[in-house]
């Protein structure tokens, strides 16, 4: 769905950057939780000098 290596999407994850929640020892991704995420991206973008 990102398009990113496996271990970046789980180092992201870590850091708090990217929406997900564990599973044992497995993070796990809701698509809408990613979605949303990547819209406030999106606009961040388009809006750099705006407050989030």
């Amino acid at each position: 769905m990102l398009k990113v290596a496996e271990k970046t999407a789980y180092t992201m994850a870590q850091k708090g950057a990217l929406p997900a929640f564990k599973v044992g020892d497995q993070c796990r991704y809701k698509r809408d939780d990613v979605d949303a995420w990547i819209e406030r991206q999106k606009a961040a973008l388009r809006d750099p000098g705006e407050e989030k």
